[in-house]
């Protein structure tokens, strides 16, 4: 999907704002946390989906709605991220497969993950 809302990056380049989905176990909540704050540093707009747990929503809609809701969320994101400990989760790990489905980009560290938000530049 492309954007087309420009972002001043934090080396003052502009580039498309990317939707970057931000997979990982829901209990670490603070590997989650680090890594939407280091795709936000990047200009990417990290899209952390279980955020609606701490407001209570979630009691409004059964669980179902929810999985539906986040792989929607996912299918629409311009890349997935990784936490280091994804693979504990099985969520996590059927984000991974949906997004190989969709041939979504995937990222497992913020090193490759910056390259494509700056040059384009992915390499599955």
């Amino acid at each position: 999907m492309n954007r087309q809302c420009n972002v001043t990056h934090d080396r003052g380049r502009l580039a498309e704002v990317k939707l970057v989905f931000i997979a990982g176990r829901h209990f670490d909540v603070q590997a989650r946390k680090e890594l939407a704050t280091q795709v936000a540093r990047l200009g990417g707009m990290p899209i952390v989906p279980d955020a609606r747990i701490k407001s209570g929503v979630v009691k409004v809609q059964n669980y179902e709605f929810w999985v539906e809701g986040t792989s929607e969320l996912l299918k629409r994101c311009d890349a997935v991220a990784f936490s280091h400990d994804y693979s504990m989760s099985a969520s996590a790990v059927n984000d991974e497969a949906l997004a190989a489905k969709y041939n979504i980009p995937r990222f497992y560290d913020i090193t490759a993950l910056e390259m494509w938000l700056r040059y384009g530049e992915y390499r599955p």
